[in-house]
């Protein structure tokens, strides 16, 4: 993407305190010499939203009624939560597309436009000079390196974040034409264009992969389909079984339709549990992370949550699989993953461990039969209905390597391993170049908002 912009500070003027020529020297740094400091205090006015209590709350839009925005609705965004409503609220309180909120308390920091409502206590709604300030360069000023982190500094650090309306008037605004602040929002858009195309792009992908697995991974769909069969044989077969009816070649069986030369064993003929503790005090411990499976803890939760004595958890070296019982999104009966990230590392003793033995000679298949969910079934019949505790699922071990899993030729198995792994290659190639986009913004974000890098207007 190019786009039209000159450079007129140099990373040499800055470490030399020079003053670039154009440029004036502030408290904020150096800046063009037209554009002008200001407080928030000074542009913006903010009010908070509306507390109603969850009885108060409509479940279904009725007669004057708005949509109810909550830090839940950011949260679960597109996910399909629960939405309320609020009959006659008072004016000050309803938002327009057009307007800005941001969050003020728990998750603070976070902006939001192009929602209507009404909008809650844990919300201020920014009313601005609109014909001195154009709003998307607003939306972008507040997302900018330095507002979210004076915004951090200010909510503090306690369990629930809270931002004040004195604090939040206290910072500073770089303060530049409106003609410039829309070309400077105009080309921070065009990247927030390509990052959108990307993640749409990379949620398809990965609906594909997710259709993919199941009917690979269960044999609805044959790696040599194409040279056997046509389109309209294989579709047809693909509605029997999703009809629950068996096609010719199959069979039906505890764990579903499967191809009528593929057989079930009992989990335990292809894994061994695993017992060993952590004699070597290894102080990896890990967790399951959805996205990037068993993860060191201290990185993913920011701080350590395990207890300071870990000599009893279980040892893993890479390769092994651990069976965390608690279930979470996307996880509705637990989350089964292999350790792949390290040499070796420790898990809790809730979790259920075991390790391929020799009679599995792909467990890369079963990696991803774990993962698409076809565990899920036979898990289900020995979790018992109510036996959960704090989010954890009461599988008994024994019945648990008892469960039955697929088993066939190991070639056929290596073949859908590798066509799956090439579908996760490209997934992971697509979100590097997101990452690569969105790093790009950044960068974009604070040499235009700052004025280090300047736009022809």
């Amino acid at each position: 993407m190019k786009v039209e912009m000159i450079e007129t500070v140099t990373s040499n003027e800055i470490d030399n305190e020079q003053v670039p020529y154009g440029y004036k020297k502030e408290h904020v740094g150096f800046i063009p010499e037209h554009w002008t400091v200001k407080k928030f205090k000074s542009i913006f006015k903010v009010n908070q939203g509306l507390q109603i209590p969850i009885s108060e709350r409509l479940r279904e839009p009725g007669d004057n009624s708005y949509f109810y925005i909550t830090n839940e609705f950011i949260k679960n965004r597109g996910k399909g939560g629960e939405e309320f409503y609020i009959s006659n609220p008072p004016k000050n309180v309803i938002c327009s597309k057009n307007d800005i909120l941001m969050t003020r308390t728990g998750n603070t920091g976070i902006v939001l436009t192009n929602v209507e409502g009404v909008f809650h206590n844990n919300f201020f709604k920014i009313e601005f000079d609109r014909s001195l300030l154009d709003a998307n360069y607003v939306f972008y000023y507040l997302n900018s390196a330095y507002v979210q982190k004076k915004i951090k500094i200010f909510a503090g650090a306690s369990t629930i974040p809270d931002l004040n309306h004195s604090d939040f008037y206290k910072i500073d605004f770089l303060y530049c034409d409106i003609k410039e602040q829309q070309k400077i929002a105009s080309i921070l858009s065009t990247w927030d264009k390509a990052i959108g195309l990307k993640e749409k792009l990379i949620e398809q992908k990965k609906e594909q992969k997710k259709g993919l697995m199941q009917k690979l991974l269960m044999g609805h769909i044959r790696w040599n389909d194409r040279e056997k069969f046509s389109n309209e044989e294989i579709q047809k077969r693909l509605e029997m079984i999703n009809r629950g009816e068996v096609p010719s070649g199959y069979r039906k069986t505890k764990v579903g339709i499967i191809p009528i030369e593929w057989k079930i064993v009992h989990l335990k003929e292809k894994f061994d549990r695993l017992t060993k503790k952590n004699t070597i005090n290894n102080k990896n411990v890990l967790t399951i992370s959805a996205q990037q499976g068993l993860v060191n803890q201290g990185n993913y939760f920011k701080k350590s949550v395990a207890s300071e004595n870990v000599k009893n958890y279980f040892l893993l070296l890479k390769g092994d699989f651990a069976y965390n019982k608690s279930y979470s999104t996307g996880y509705p009966y637990g989350a089964i993953k292999k350790l792949k990230l390290y040499k070796e590392g420790v898990v809790s003793p809730l979790y259920i461990c075991f390790t391929p033995n020799k009679k599995n000679q792909c467990p890369e298949y079963y990696e991803y039969y774990f993962e698409a969910g076809n565990f899920n079934r036979e898990i289900h019949a020995i979790a018992q209905e109510g036996a959960r505790n704090h989010g954890l699922l009461n599988v008994p071990i024994n019945d648990f390597f008892n469960l039955y899993i697929i088993d066939f030729d190991v070639d056929e198995m290596i073949i859908i391993s590798n066509i799956i792994s090439t579908s996760v290659y490209e997934i992971e190639l697509l979100e590097k170049e997101l990452d690569e986009l969105r790093n790009q913004k950044r960068g974009l974000m604070q040499l235009l908002l700052t004025g280090k890098v300047r736009v022809k207007v």
